[in-house]
């Protein structure tokens, strides 16, 4: 699987410019409480399948890029390649996840 990303700074910009971007992150709620990207989606890795109709409808109904985000890059890189198991396509993995976004 060929895993598209995005920079942290290009996300910033993006964001900053008001461009449509959907954005999924994977941690936990605990997580999310703590830090997240304004506008967020939280979808946590573990409640994917359970939840991948509620997720498909957001993505299918909106021409909008979509970043998949977790703490480091990890477990959205897992997220994305199992949501394209599941015909999802078109995913971006944060690069450095929030961590590197926050620094940036």
């Amino acid at each position: 699987m060929n895993l598209q990303t995005i920079e942290p700074r290009e996300l910033k910009a993006k964001l900053s410019a008001g461009s449509p971007v959907i954005l999924i992150d994977v941690r936990q709620l605990d997580e999310y409480q703590k830090i997240n990207i304004p506008g967020a989606h939280l979808f946590p890795l573990d409640e994917l399948a359970e939840r991948i109709d509620e997720l498909k409808q957001l993505i299918n109904n909106s021409a909008a890029e979509c970043i998949v985000y977790c703490r480091s890059g990890k477990r959205s890189q897992k997220a994305i390649e199992w949501l394209s198991a599941q015909q999802i396509s078109g995913l971006k993995n944060l690069t450095g996840g929030i961590e590197a976004y926050r620094k940036e």
